[in-house]
């Protein structure tokens, strides 16, 4: 799986890929639903999947006296999302702009 950092490192490759969005700290079931569902889809178009998510988590940007708790770090998310199948990571920095 390709981690992308920003939309500006996006490439033509990865243009009308299916895309899943959100923060998925830890990966639950509801989130590995998501992502089979953007699999299932993205196969059967034959595009790319992928998903876009945040760092830091909007949350801890917008309420920093009061952060949620993180389930996993960056790193052990990375690791658990290469091995559902996705073709790139893309994470965007959520920050005042």
């Amino acid at each position: 799986m390709e981690l992308v950092r920003g939309l500006g490192n996006l490439r033509e490759r990865h243009r009308g890929g299916v895309v899943t969005l959100g923060t998925f700290d830890g990966l639950h079931l509801g989130h590995r639903a998501l992502i089979g569902r953007a699999l299932g889809i993205a196969g059967r178009l034959g595009r790319p999947a992928l998903m876009l998510s945040f760092e830091p988590m909007p949350r801890e940007f917008l309420q920093p006296q009061s952060p949620p708790a993180r389930l996993t770090n960056f790193r052990e998310r990375w690791r658990l999302l290469e091995r559902a199948g996705l073709d790139a990571l893309c994470v965007l920095r959520f920050d005042a702009r």
